[in-house]
């Protein structure tokens, strides 16, 4: 063979390797080992399985613009971390993609947790499943704008989320946005940080829970807003979740038309209010087109709430507001003292006007509205609620405890690496 032959075969090699497509290489970890990401990754998915634990300590970022689904290579997420493993992100990990391709930053299923340290994780969701976890410590989590339903954060089945700083919001686009999702048994703890959602032309909810979902809250601020009009939710229950809410924030911004509620509980949901401050932007105040309805609470379908405390006392738009809501079935209990409505009786009118001093101290005056088969009860203490006016929702913040102290990551674990291997060593 010539040597100007070979020249031209190496030539062609060198061509070639520099036009291999990105995505012809998939990352697996899968040693039960523990392993370091320290250069940037684009264009690959990557696999974390079988109790083995990755630190990305660089950016990762994939582009379905240039990369369909059929090159996903079997990946739901750009990380996906599987069967016990355990993922530490400390930078930036990226999901483009246009309208319908919704590829996630990072899906975790089977018992796997997730750690955010710091960066954006940035997607159309990071979805968590069959008793996942996620802490986020610091660092952003973002729904980026696009059609469909969108949120930060997905929880299904026994899964966790445990916001101890950071921020979780969703962008603004053409689709129903919720910061947090959670569902089927699934746990938000909210101790720190923000959790935000921003409306376009349909519905946004901060939290929204279902199928039995529970949601607490001691810390934090929980936020919804829109520039232009949609339907605004601090935080929905339904489907028999449960909620506490014991200090943080709970605010609406920018209410300008549609309907708000700070808190939305419907199908046998249970929300106990102790503490925290509550508010909704002056911006509704004295608008032409003040929202068509508007609550504190709206309670609907044989659910329940419970309030003991917390701050109220925020000016109300001027036309389409009412703090209380009842509708079907409903039962809203309020412990305190120095009520101007005789208490343990329920109250008779179908609207009007209660105030007092909840137990936490703090002045309340709600207006309500209630339907016939409604119950708004007024009571002196907590433990009127041996009367049978009120029973289970003072357990639930046992239960959060609990799941939250069982579920702590360890994240230590890569600090004792002797020599942090890189995805060089793993690419197949």
């Amino acid at each position: 063979m010539s040597r100007a032959f070979r020249l031209l075969l190496a030539s062609l090699a060198i061509n070639l390797a520099l036009h291999l497509p990105a995505y012809a290489e998939k990352l697996i970890f899968a040693d039960g080992q523990a392993h370091v990401i320290a250069g940037e990754v684009s264009e690959r998915v990557i696999r974390i399985e079988n109790g083995t634990s990755v630190r990305v300590s660089a950016k990762v970022e994939y582009d379905a613009n240039i990369l369909q689904p059929e090159e996903w290579e079997g990946n739901r997420g750009v990380l996906d971390v599987l069967n016990g493993s355990h993922l530490v992100i400390d930078d930036d990990v990226v999901s483009k993609y246009p309208g319908s391709y919704e590829l996630m930053a990072v899906f975790a299923g089977t018992g796997s947790t997730i750690d955010v340290l710091s960066g954006q994780v940035r997607s159309a969701h990071v979805v968590l499943l069959d008793n996942s976890e996620l802490n986020l410590r610091s660092g952003e989590i973002i729904a980026d704008a696009g059609s469909g339903n969108k949120s930060g954060i997905n929880l299904i089945g026994d899964s966790t989320a445990n916001i101890f700083g950071g921020s979780v919001r969703t962008g603004l686009g053409d689709a129903y946005a919720y910061a947090i999702r959670a569902s089927d048994r699934s746990v938000v703890n909210l101790e720190d940080g923000e959790v935000i959602a921003i409306a376009d032309t349909f519905n946004a909810a901060a939290v929204l829970l279902d199928d039995e979902a529970q949601l607490s809250v001691s810390g934090g601020i929980l936020d919804v807003y829109t520039p232009y009009d949609g339907s605004l939710t601090v935080a929905h229950l339904k489907g028999n979740s449960t909620g506490t809410f014991s200090d943080g924030r709970a605010t609406i911004s920018r209410p300008l038309v549609g309907t708000y509620h700070l808190f939305h509980l419907e199908d046998h949901a249970e929300l106990e209010v102790t503490g925290g401050h509550f508010l909704v932007s002056d911006e509704a105040h004295d608008c032409p087109q003040c929202p068509t309805e508007s609550s504190v609470f709206r309670v609907d379908d044989a659910s329940r709430l419970y309030v003991a405390g917390g701050d109220f006392n925020f000016t109300r738009p001027t036309k389409g507001h009412v703090d209380l809501i009842l509708n079907d079935h409903t039962e809203v209990t309020i412990a305190g003292r120095q009520f101007d409505q005789p208490m343990f009786q329920p109250i008779a009118d179908l609207e009007g006007v209660v105030s007092g001093t909840l137990l936490d101290g703090s002045r309340f005056q709600f207006s309500f509205a209630r339907e016939p088969n409604s119950v708004l009860r007024l009571i002196p203490e907590p433990q009127a609620t041996s009367l049978g006016l009120w029973i289970t929702l003072p357990l639930i913040r046992g239960t959060h405890r609990r799941r939250l102290a069982k579920r702590s990551a360890p994240i230590n674990e890569f600090e004792t690496v002797s020599v942090a291997r890189t995805f060089d060593h793993l690419r197949t």
